[in-house]
């Protein structure tokens, strides 16, 4: 039976040492002009800056090449969402803002020993059972839905599964459910390769 197409973005499921992922994360900021869409499941990394109560701000990452801080859990809006960041309270944050000064809160799932389910799309040259261990560049998603549709890269050829050690996650093999097989629409298990918080790279 074939898999089913449901992108959903990064979905925390597990940690390295085979735990079960909890369902934790950290809040981060979002300015609240900010230009593109954010929602559950979408990779993000640092801004560089926060607001004024002093929380960290986050920005969409990049599909190519990392760092990525983690992936959006859920978002909110005011005090509420600062105070139990546990309970959202907006389904996404809206391109540009919704017009009023904010401030606008994500809960991010931020560890980089967590790992990823990430669907692969249609491709010309589907992954394989080779592939696992490589690493893989992401596609965003298209900013339609109200759940993340990032996926790991379409394969042209040019984003196939490397070695490149600046690839955004590395392929881990298969996420083991029922039904989860090779091919188009296929979960794998990813862990991120570039994370904010462990590759090295230099303070934004």
């Amino acid at each position: 039976m074939a898999n089913a197409i449901k992108p959903m973005g990064l979905v925390p499921i597990q940690h390295l040492n085979g735990s079960a992922y909890n369902g934790a994360g950290r809040i981060y900021s979002i300015s609240p002009t900010y230009a593109s869409m954010l929602r559950q499941g979408d990779p993000v990394t640092l801004s560089g800056t926060g607001d004024a109560n002093g929380v960290p701000g986050i920005t969409l990452a990049t599909a190519a090449s990392g760092p990525i801080l983690g992936a959006v859990l859920g978002i909110g809006k005011g005090p509420t969402m600062l105070a139990n960041p546990s309970n959202p309270n907006s389904t996404i944050f809206p391109a540009g803002g919704d017009g009023t000064s904010g401030p606008w809160y994500a809960l991010v799932e931020d560890s980089p020993d967590v790992l990823y389910s990430i669907m692969e799309p249609t491709q010309t040259t589907q992954f394989t059972a080779a592939d696992i261990g490589l690493n893989s560049k992401l596609t965003a998603g298209s900013t339609s839905t109200f759940q993340s549709d990032w996926t790991l890269a379409a394969g042209d050829g040019s984003t196939t599964p490397e070695t490149t050690s600046t690839l955004p996650v590395q392929l881990l093999g298969l996420v083991q459910t029922p039904g989860n097989s090779f091919g188009a629409g296929a979960q794998w298990l990813c862990r991120i390769n570039v994370h904010q918080f462990a590759a090295g790279v230099a303070g934004v």
